[in-house]
């Protein structure tokens, strides 16, 4: 899984799986027909298989990706089987399922059959209320853009949640993406099209690297990662650009993609 991205749509239930290759090309492995996917409001990946999830009637799909692109079912689970989620987060080796609505969550692992591991449940009101988590470096970033507000926390190995820092209101920009290449944070707002690059030290604080002015960016509504570089994509005018964050926080291009060269996709994971 780790290097593929797995665009998909819950729309048609199409998709198509593909890579970033080392100049930052898109290759594409595998397509999959309308209708092959389930209809799912989120995919996850754990950075080395993919879970599908739906929050309409709490049933999901675990998957990999074999080499060749194509999609291998792991284990479903039955309408009912988890919680109502409204994110679903991973640290590069778990997954944690947070809900903004009551606050609760729960960490899991994917085992190597499929089958998802509960670890810890934290009952409703654990957490804050957050509109976006990302991971960097093993830990977790959460963040409302709402009260632009943060927290960043880890994972332990009995999957609980151990808070490094908290960061008051007004701490961050007002952000709509928060994405990550597993080392670094990305903040960008679709709204100015501004952004700044930053990383999780071990004590959790955020180091700002680089700011990007207002108008750096294309106005896209997706930002990927393949584990080491950004794919952003628009499903306005089906464009995109490959990046890499070099080691001083400025963002690389790579490739770019004019309108029309991608489907029209919902999810990338």
């Amino acid at each position: 899984m780790d290097g593929n991205l797995l665009f998909y749509s819950n729309l048609n239930r199409a998709g198509v799986s593909t890579r970033l290759d080392d100049t930052g090309d898109l290759v594409t492995l595998r397509e999959f027909a309308p209708e092959s996917f389930g209809a799912w409001t989120d995919v996850a990946s754990d950075g080395r298989r993919l879970l599908f999830y739906s929050s309409g009637n709490r049933a999901g799909v675990s998957a990999e990706l074999d080499d060749s692109g194509d999609l291998v079912t792991l284990r479903e689970f039955a309408p009912g089987s988890f919680g109502a989620w409204t994110h679903i987060a991973s640290d590069g080796r778990r997954l944690l399922f947070y809900s903004n609505l009551s606050r609760a969550g729960v960490s899991t692992q994917l085992d190597d059959s499929g089958d998802l591991v509960t670890l810890r449940e934290f009952a409703p009101g654990s957490f804050g209320a957050w509109s976006h988590i990302a991971s960097a470096g093993g830990q977790l970033l959460f963040y409302s853009n709402l009260s632009r507000a943060g927290v960043s926390a880890v994972l332990d190995e009995t999957g609980d949640l151990l808070t490094l820092r908290e960061f008051p209101r007004e701490s961050f920009g007002a952000w709509t993406h928060v994405a990550s290449d597993t080392r670094r944070l990305l903040f960008y707002s679709n709204g100015n099209r501004a952004g700044v690059s930053a990383e999780l030290g071990r004590n959790g604080d955020l180091v700002t690297l680089h700011e990007f002015a207002a108008e750096s960016f294309g106005a896209w509504t997706h930002i990927a990662s393949d584990g080491a570089r950004l794919l952003f994509y628009s499903n306005g005018n089906r464009a995109g650009v490959s990046t890499l964050i070099d080691d001083s926080g400025d963002l690389v291009t790579l490739r770019e993609f004019a309108p029309e060269l991608f489907g029209a996709w919902t999810h990338i994971a």
